[in-house]
């Protein structure tokens, strides 16, 4: 066996126990999420929502080419570009919500 292959295989059960402990937690309310979309915990902050939905979504289509590729492809500009506006849209809301 390979060390690469098998360095490979260790961290992706690593990343793979530390998301099914994470998600445990969430579920049996250990870690809780009350705020998480709220600002002051009780109003609803679409900003955080939005940076959520894109963090999510470029993370899932990233994950989606790799898989698909088997590497690690290199981060586009575009995917970079998108990170910086959402960033850029929640700090706004940030500076117009004070």
């Amino acid at each position: 066996m390979r060390p690469g292959y098998f360095l490979g295989c260790f961290l992706a059960v690593w990343l793979a126990a530390g998301g099914i402990l994470i998600a445990y937690r969430i579920l049996t309310g250990r870690i809780s999420l009350q705020g998480l979309f709220t600002m002051d915990g009780d109003q609803f902050s679409p900003e955080r929502l939005q940076l959520i939905l894109v963090t999510v979504g470029l993370l899932a289509a990233y994950a989606q080419q790799a898989l698909g590729a088997g590497l690690m492809p290199p981060v586009s500009s575009v995917v970079i570009a998108v990170f910086a506006a959402s960033h850029a849209v929640y700090l706004g809301g940030k500076v117009a919500g004070r």
